[in-house]
């Protein structure tokens, strides 16, 4: 089996610019919402040998994105799912993992955060490796043990220059 049939879609858009990870469904359901237009809602045939995703296929804009269902929450389910689908999706620009950002009780300002809030990270802070102690907890900060710098191509996406936006209704 092939990698999916981009002709079977919108041919102005090719499925290769951005993806996006969403683990419950409600956050699916959020960000489905901010999609122009939807090509395919989980009935995606094309999908390569082992990849057990389901996905949503848009727009948004000119950008063709896929929308990875995943099956629960947590790095392992998103690990899996950011393996697989790389054998379907071959050419992706950009991948988003959305989550509900757990444990972030306010900004750098003190400012409060709730709910409905969009906070758009500059880099990926891995907590739970570490070691518990009397004292707290002890995040390991070494090179080797700490998740990598974003590649430069977030910057011309413009993610770099973005530090906090707040829109409430």
């Amino acid at each position: 089996m092939t990698s999916y049939d981009e002709s079977r879609s919108d041919p102005k858009l090719r499925f290769r610019d951005w993806h996006h990870l969403c683990p419950p469904p409600l956050e699916a359901l959020a960000a489905k919402e901010i999609f122009h237009s939807i090509y395919s809602d989980n009935q995606f045939d094309g999908k390569e040998r082992g990849d057990l995703n389901s996905y949503t296929k848009g727009s948004i804009g000119q950008h063709g994105v896929v929308l990875a269902h995943l099956p629960g929450m947590g790095k392992v389910n998103a690990a899996t799912a950011a393996s697989t689908f790389k054998s379907t999706f071959r050419n992706l620009k950009l991948v988003l993992l959305v989550g509900i950002c757990g444990g972030v009780p306010e900004g750098a300002n003190r400012e409060q955060i709730v709910l409905g809030d969009v906070i758009i990270g500059t880099s990926v802070v891995q907590t739970d490796f570490g070691r518990q102690t009397p004292s707290g907890f002890n995040r390991k900060d070494t090179t080797r043990d700490n998740l990598r710098k974003p590649p430069p191509e977030i910057g011309s996406v413009g993610l770099t220059t973005v530090r906090i936006t707040k829109h409430r209704r």
